[in-house]
């Protein structure tokens, strides 16, 4: 943000902290790119309330970058790799052990 600031005068950087983001702070701006700080140290942070508010600031903002589709995708390691596997990937043997429908048994 620095850097695109100094170098294009033109461009007014915004830096949202963790504690400022919000739906109405995303909406203020042109573009927001979610780089540095997006829902996977949000999730890190181990803070439920805060989680909630800043997902649905994410999940209903019309301007990021990458968007909520993308970011929900990159979020969840079986959605990319079941994507790459079917695209022809090379992947490792995987074993998908999903949220709720796994147990040590099943993965014996």
């Amino acid at each position: 943000a620095w850097y695109i600031q100094k170098h294009n005068k033109n461009i007014e950087a915004d830096v949202i902290t963790p504690e400022e983001l919000t739906l109405e702070r995303l909406e203020k701006n042109d573009v927001n790119f979610t780089m540095g700080y997006n829902m996977v140290n949000i999730a890190v942070e181990g803070n439920p309330a805060a989680y909630a508010i800043k997902e649905k600031a994410f999940k209903k903002s019309k301007n990021l970058f990458p968007t909520w589709a993308q970011e929900e995708f990159i979020l969840h390691k079986s959605h990319y790799m079941k994507a790459c596997m079917d695209a022809g990937v090379p992947m490792a043997p995987t074993i998908f052990a999903m949220k709720n429908c796994r147990s040590p048994t099943q993965l014996l």
